[in-house]
């Protein structure tokens, strides 16, 4: 015999609805005073860790950042920390923190971790969205590179120092809507 469904857990605590002035660009971190005036309230990160990654370094990497990360961050918004606990768990750790109206989902580990955290903003093919914060709310993405080679990061020139991609999420590097998108395979492109 089946149990009675239980409520999920959310991941971040439902806040009340908001407008975004610019909605073609999403900033993580800086100018958090303008981001956050006119709702008056935090913003909600969840960091997506992978505490296999690496061969298990990420998960020992992530312990000795978590201070260094509350240092930089704490005073600017709300830090979630999801612990992944298996193949595709980020996935669904992403899409829970995006219906609960996460500002931002942080995939900390490596390629494998950013490709899971990527892969839960889409559902069949749409993205994924907040259920209590309105059409117009956008979930940005991050990265905090503990891979072994971290390949994507260093195809974007960035360096594969936690401490800086922390300082780059601070800084609130802009990250823009995109309404296209190439795939490249064998040299011929796919657009839509």
């Amino acid at each position: 015999m089946a149990s009675p469904a239980t409520p999920r857990p959310a991941l971040i605590r439902p806040r009340a609805s908001r407008s975004r002035s610019q909605l073609g660009a999403v900033s993580l971190a800086s100018d958090h005073a303008a981001a956050t005036a006119s709702s008056g309230r935090r913003r909600d990160f969840v960091f997506v860790v992978n505490p296999s990654g690496a061969n298990g370094r990420t998960g020992k990497q992530w312990k000795q950042l978590l201070p260094f990360l509350h240092t930089r961050l704490a005073d600017q918004c709300n830090i979630c920390e999801c612990i992944t606990s298996g193949p595709s768990h980020a996935i669904d750790v992403t899409r829970e923190a995006i219906k609960d109206g996460a500002d931002a989902v942080i995939a900390v580990g490596g390629d494998g971790t950013l490709h899971e955290v990527v892969n839960g903003f889409f559902w069949k093919g749409s993205p994924v969205r907040a259920l209590d914060r309105g059409p117009d709310h956008l979930t940005a993405l991050g990265l905090i590179p503990l891979g072994t080679g971290s390949d994507f990061a260093r195809t974007f020139g960035w360096s594969n120092d936690p401490r800086q991609a922390i300082d780059r999420i601070v800084r609130g590097f802009f990250l823009a809507t995109l309404s296209s998108y190439s795939i490249y395979v064998d040299s011929s492109s796919v657009s839509k």
